[in-house]
């Protein structure tokens, strides 16, 4: 038998060094859409040709917003919210949930809590909330995961979803490939970029300009930047005016992104 639940894998810029407890590594952190409890191989084979896949073409993005202790009653883990930028993975949750319930499978939870654990008892709840920053996240690759024990979790089936934006090497700056289905997703996934190298940054969120053209969207990062800089001092310098928003794969736009530091 084998102990299961549905989640993506979430990729954000963890700042937990002040973490005291018995940590999640990076590599295991997820969000859990459905926990299914123990089933067979045979069960999750057939499981696996009947549930509904994430058909995303980049995976979404979210902020992680404030701190949680859970259970409420009897606290044991340590986690983070994620408030999502759109309503994507809620409706797919709410999807999964529907189709593994006609199966007679899936937890009968009302109410879906999206979070990420990050550590277990014993911890220090009062000195992690002193150095709380919130964090840019995004959702990787869509799992069945096996809980293996030793808060370790091992992916049996994947689903890919391929991220919004991925870091590209440039001489002395900072460069992002970004992906997005029009100038305003593309605005947002480049603002996420740039909240990786600094998580501060989400401190002029959120600010969704209505684009017209890329010189419009490079103006309004930088206008973010601006912003930053006066409030605290920011580490970027300036988005550059550099390349052109191009057509990709399944009607997606991807633009160069380029960051003076």
């Amino acid at each position: 038998m084998h102990r299961v639940f549905f989640g993506f894998e979430v990729r954000a810029p963890w700042e937990d060094e002040v973490l005291q407890g018995r940590k999640i590594e990076e590599r295991y952190r997820h969000v859990t859409l459905a926990f299914l409890g123990n089933l067979s191989r045979e069960k999750i084979e057939e499981l696996l040709k009947q549930i509904p896949k994430p058909e995303m073409p980049l995976g979404p993005c979210a902020i992680l917003d404030h701190t949680l202790l859970l259970p409420e009653s009897h606290p044991r883990v340590m986690a983070l919210h994620m408030e999502f930028l759109d309503e994507r993975v809620l409706k797919f949750q709410k999807v999964l949930m529907q189709s593994l319930h006609r199966l007679d499978l899936g937890s009968d939870q009302a109410v879906w809590l999206p979070h990420v654990s990050l550590c277990r008892k014993p911890f220090s709840y009062e000195l992690w909330q002193a150095h709380f920053v919130r964090l840019p996240c995004y959702l990787g690759s869509f799992h069945l995961y096996e809980s293996v024990g030793e808060l370790c979790y091992k992916p049996l089936w994947s689903y890919d979803v391929p991220p919004p934006f991925e870091e590209i090497e440039h001489r002395a700056d900072i460069a992002y490939c970004v992906h997005g289905k029009d100038l305003q997703e593309l605005y947002v996934h480049a603002s996420m970029a740039l909240a990786f190298q600094d998580p501060h940054f989400l401190t002029a969120w959120p600010c969704r300009p209505v684009l017209f053209s890329l010189e419009e969207l490079v103006m309004a990062l930088n206008e973010q930047i601006a912003k930053i800089d006066h409030l605290r001092g920011c580490p970027f310098k300036a988005v550059s005016f550099h390349g052109e928003v191009e057509a990709c794969r399944q009607n997606l736009l991807k633009w160069d992104m380029i960051v003076d530091v």
